[in-house]
């Protein structure tokens, strides 16, 4: 009897894993990664110069959102999708060797615009949060003119945030 029900439960084990493995290759179909990739390209807001390098980028991720996620994109919770993302972003302009610049638009200025204001402390007055702001985006424009690196090396943006902090407190400029 005992024989019996080990072979059912490594049946059941081997059937499982079989049949999961299955549904997850039926999962990432040509065009479940077509829409991955679309869905990529018009969600991600990416900025590069050229087609072919975008198209280079979107193919990585795609590639490597097969590998980290075999259930697909629904198979996570949209908060750990977003963590995902991130990490292959990262990894992807790694594996091209780029670093792309957001250009100075008036959509990507209100998003800095926004995620300055959202990093700065709670406890500040709302006009020196507003200063700081106007500040800073004007600062990362003359430092960065043909357009916002996605990262910005610590050194220039410690030094940009102390100038605008005492220019906005100090000398109450940019309120």
């Amino acid at each position: 009897m005992k024989l019996f029900y080990l072979t059912f439960l490594f049946v059941l084990i081997t059937y499982s894993g079989f049949s999961q493995s299955i549904s997850n290759q039926q999962i990432w179909t040509k065009e479940y990664e077509q829409s991955v990739y679309n869905w990529a390209d018009n969600s991600l807001n990416l900025a590069f110069e050229n087609d072919s390098l975008k198209n280079q980028y979107l193919m990585i991720l795609v590639q490597k959102f097969k590998r980290e996620l075999p259930g697909g994109l629904n198979s996570v919770s949209p908060d750990s999708l977003s963590k995902v993302v991130l990490k292959l972003d990262k990894e992807c302009k790694q594996a091209i060797n780029y670093q792309y610049l957001r250009k100075w638009t008036p959509g990507f200025e209100a998003l800095l615009r926004k995620s300055i204001h959202d990093r700065l402390k709670s406890s500040l007055p709302k006009n020196v949060k507003d200063g700081m702001c106007n500040c800073l985006i004007i600062q990362y424009k003359k430092t960065y003119p043909k357009g916002m690196p996605g990262e910005v090396p610590n050194d220039i943006g410690d030094k940009l945030s102390a100038q605008c902090f005492y220019d906005v407190v100090h000398n109450k400029k940019y309120q």
